[in-house]
């Protein structure tokens, strides 16, 4: 990329509706400013731009134990960088095996990073992984790995898996017009979601909603926004860890006790 080329995409980052301050972007031979220019090009829909500029960035080698006092890691950059260009892949050539590739390699380093993430999801990128395995013709695949990820999980706390997983199995029966069934996966889904008290008013007006397809439009926005973090910056401690995972190993021998596999309420569609 010549100098020229770069100038004129950070002018026109810097220009855009969203205020950025300069010095996050302005200087080529630092790859986050890459990483920022080439996402928010993405966001303001220039394709070709985000693509030429996020391919720089794909193939830096990062600290994986790095984490700053403020601002994104080296880690969540390159997170959604891949992510972005898994999406541009997509979006430009509907190449689904392409666009895994960058996505497989997003969800790799949020499943490797041991820190929280501000603005990846993990749960969010490990579902469009779903998403494109099903729009592959992988239909089955998609269905049994979303299965399978959800029965790992303890059905209690916020969980980006939980939610959606749900998401994901609401979203294929709204396709198949069964509304009351996804509506069904909405409510369970938001039962791991962090929510404020907007977000509890919110949902509670999806499912006054009469009419099932209007409420799971408005299930839909909700899900859309985000109400309070999904990852808190204060790590547990390692007692506090042991503290919770036996507490879940006692929950867990109570529901066996009572002949209970499970908690989840999962409905999968056939295909």
């Amino acid at each position: 990329m010549e100098f020229e080329e770069w100038q004129e995409y950070v002018n026109k980052v810097a220009s855009y509706s969203i205020p950025i301050p300069p010095d996050f972007i302005k200087d080529y031979n630092d790859w986050h400013c890459r990483s920022i220019v080439g996402r928010m090009l993405f966001i303001m829909q220039d394709i070709e731009g985000a693509m030429q500029v996020l391919s720089t960035v794909r193939d830096i080698e990062i600290d994986m134990d790095q984490y700053p006092d403020y601002g994104l890691s080296d880690a969540e950059h390159k997170c959604l960088c891949l992510r972005d260009l898994g999406e541009i892949v997509w979006l430009a050539a509907q190449k689904a095996e392409a666009a895994l590739y960058y996505y497989e390699q997003a969800y790799a380093i949020c499943c490797a990073y041991k820190h929280p993430l501000h603005s990846a999801k993990r749960g969010a990128i490990w579902a469009r992984i779903l998403d494109l395995k099903f729009a592959s013709g992988r239909q089955n695949e998609a269905l049994q790995e979303c299965l399978a990820k959800m029965q790992e999980q303890q059905p209690e706390g916020v969980n980006q898996y939980l939610f959606y997983g749900n998401k994901f199995l609401a979203e294929r029966f709204a396709e198949k017009g069964d509304f009351e069934k996804a509506n069904a996966h909405f409510v369970e889904g938001f039962k791991y979601y962090p929510l404020s008290d907007a977000g509890r008013r919110d949902l509670a007006e999806a499912a006054a909603e009469p009419n099932a397809e209007e409420g799971y439009k408005k299930y839909q926005h909700c899900a859309t926004l985000q109400y309070r973090p999904w990852e808190k910056s204060n790590a547990p401690t390692l007692e506090e860890v042991r503290a919770k995972q036996h507490e879940s190993y006692l929950k867990r021998l109570e529901r066996e006790a009572r002949g209970e596999t499970t908690n989840l309420k999962i409905n999968i569609p056939e295909y």
